[in-house]
């Protein structure tokens, strides 16, 4: 059987799926849908970058990121907007 190209041999979800359900979290997330948040990640390691209006809404964006199966690490690069 092949291998599903999405997933990694441990079962583990790939960067680009842990990518898309960050995303998908953020934008139903009422506090962080309007936020300009950018996603990345490499190998687990998720990086947010952007400006938020407030730190409710950054500490609801890390919540959102920790609360996804997959991430290694997170680097947050967050500012706060006034």
């Amino acid at each position: 059987m092949l291998p599903n190209r999405h997933h990694r041999q441990d079962n583990r979800l790939s960067d680009r799926e842990v990518k898309s359900t960050i995303v998908a979290r953020l934008r139903e997330n009422p506090y962080t849908q309007d936020a300009r948040i950018k996603v990345r990640v490499h190998n687990g390691a998720v990086r947010l970058e952007g400006s938020v209006p407030t730190r409710s809404v950054r500490a609801a964006a890390v919540q959102d990121v920790e609360a996804v199966p997959g991430v290694a690490d997170l680097a947050i690069d967050l500012r706060i907007a006034a």
